[in-house]
C-alpha cells in the first residue's frame, strides 16, 4: 500500500477515520494544524493507540490516577528509549506485571477518545497516512478497536466531560 496525504476540513475527520477503518488499513495516520499534532495507529483497520502533541500522554495519565508508579513508568519509558524496545507503553507495563490487562486496555481506549475528542474539535489539518508492519499478537487491542464503537463512546465522553478539549 502506498502512503497518502491530504488536507482535512471541519466535520471531515470523523469520515476518514471511517475510511481508514473500513479499508483494514495497517499503519500510523498523523494530522496537524494550528491546534496541535496527533497520531493515530491503525491495525488491520482497527485504532490500536492514539497520542497527541500537546497533551497528557498514557503513562502520565496512568501516574496521575495511581495506577503506575512515576518511578517504574521512568524505568519503562528508559528501556523503550535506550534498548529501543519496539513495543508499546501499555504492552509493557502489562508484561513486567506493573498493571493488568484490562487496566491497559481501558487506559488505552480512554486515551483514544481523549485524544479524538480534541482533533474534533479542529477547523482543518494536515494528514499523512503512512503503512507499516504491525503484527497485532504484540498488542493490547481495547476491546472497542473499531473507530465506529470510539466516535459513539466520543459522543458519550463528550457529555460527560462537558468542554474538555475545547480549548
Amino acid at each position: 500500500m502506498v502512503d497518502f496525504s491530504g488536507s482535512l476540513v471541519g466535520g471531515t475527520l470523523p469520515v476518514a477515520l471511517l475510511m481508514f477503518s473500513g479499508a483494514g488499513h495497517t499503519g500510523t495516520l498523523s494530522l496537524w494544524g494550528d491546534e496541535g499534532a496527533a497520531k493515530f495507529l491503525f491495525g488491520a483497520g482497527h485504532m490500536v493507540y492514539a497520542r497527541m502533541e500537546p497533551g497528557a500522554r498514557l503513562g502520565e495519565k496512568m501516574v496521575e490516577k495511581g495506577l503506575v508508579k512515576q518511578a517504574d513508568l521512568d524505568k519503562v519509558l528508559h528501556l523503550q528509549g535506550r534498548k529501543k524496545v519496539k513495543q508499546p507503553l501499555g504492552v509493557l507495563l502489562h508484561s513486567f506485571g506493573l498493571i493488568s490487562r484490562e487496566v491497559a486496555e481501558a487506559e488505552i481506549e480512554e486515551q483514544m477518545v481523549r485524544v479524538m475528542a480534541e482533533v474534533m474539535t479542529w477547523a482543518q489539518c494536515n494528514y499523512r497516512f503512512e503503512p507499516l508492519e504491525v503484527d497485532l499478537d504484540d498488542l493490547i487491542l481495547p476491546e472497542c478497536g473499531v473507530v465506529e464503537d470510539l466516535l459513539e463512546r466520543l459522543e458519550k465522553w463528550q457529555e460527560e466531560h462537558p468542554g474538555e478539549g475545547d480549548e
